[in-house]
């Protein structure tokens, strides 16, 4: 698997440059961060196929499919955990979670043909 290189910016010159306000440079700091994260999350290939022997692996699949949707869409670990109690009490958000989970669910059962011969 090879590596992507991510160009180095000098965000200190950044900050101290006329033409570049230090929020600007810190916005810069902020999206090279998460694009570096998100670009280190979708470095793992995963998701060899969503045919499973059994409904029981196919829903633990779509419990997959639903965690790794969200660590695509919020790649920094730290912020996840910061949330985590928020929503782990929240009976409206874990609703929402199984929905997702439902869906992934539905699809996967449909790429296997509902289990059937």
């Amino acid at each position: 698997m090879s590596r992507q290189v991510i160009p180095c910016i000098d965000f200190d010159q950044l900050a101290d440059d006329a033409s570049t306000g230090f929020a600007d440079a810190v916005m810069l700091q902020e999206h090279a961060d998460s694009k570096m994260n998100w670009s280190r999350a979708m470095s793992d290939f995963w998701l060899g196929s969503l045919v499973t022997d059994t409904p029981q692996a196919g829903f633990e699949l779509a419990i997959k499919l639903s965690r790794m949707g969200v660590k695509y869409t919020q790649p920094s670990a730290e912020v996840r955990d910061r949330l985590r109690p928020q929503y782990g009490e929240d009976a409206t958000a874990l609703i929402a979670s199984s929905q997702v989970v439902a869906t992934n669910f539905q699809t996967i059962a449909a790429a296997n043909n509902y289990w059937r011969s």
